[in-house]
């Protein structure tokens, strides 16, 4: 079964943030339904919005996020309703660290080196990107078992030339 959350996610690619001083008023509007410090905190797209764009996805399908969506790697260490599995499968959450922080998005397949992710702020963009696996530190999915049905533990392999990531700052 295809988790509904990844519907929500691949109908946002394309989505970008603005160069400049505009702000792309639909990641605004984002921090907004995420609420409590997110919205408080989040002003202009130029802030790093991978995590609030896993948050806004994940709200969209009745799950609520890491209290810290703004920290990427608050998905691994302070997610409480969430739960660390052992390895990626379609839809899970794979939190990587980056130099000055960390980066989060949703597993959609991977090849010998990278795992392809369906992510925000990847080029400044909602997209499927290659992240090296040597960057990973974990593996999540929702806790409640409402979603366990969407759980399918296994590897996707597939050939994906898109663009490497290498910063999502």
């Amino acid at each position: 079964m295809f988790p509904p959350w990844m519907e929500t996610a691949q109908k946002l690619i394309g989505t970008k943030e603005y160069r400049g001083s505009r702000d792309n008023q639909d990641i605004l509007r984002w921090a907004q339904i995420v609420g409590g410090w997110t919205a408080s905190y989040y002003k202009r797209d130029s802030i790093p919005w991978c995590g609030l764009f896993v948050a806004y996805v994940l709200i969209q399908n009745g799950i609520r996020p890491s209290p810290e969506a703004l920290r990427a790697k608050a998905w691994k260490y302070n997610w409480p309703d969430g739960k660390s599995i052992p390895e990626p499968a379609f839809g899970c959450l794979v939190v990587f660290t980056r130099r000055g922080g960390g980066h989060v998005g949703f597993y959609v397949s991977e090849d010998s080196n990278y795992y392809h992710i369906l992510g925000g702020n990847q080029s400044d963009a909602v997209n499927i990107q290659r992240i090296a696996k040597s960057r990973a530190i974990g593996f999540m999915w929702p806790k409640d078992s409402r979603y366990d049905k969407f759980y399918n533990p296994g590897r996707i392999r597939k050939s994906f030339t898109g663009k490497i990531s290498y910063n999502e700052s």
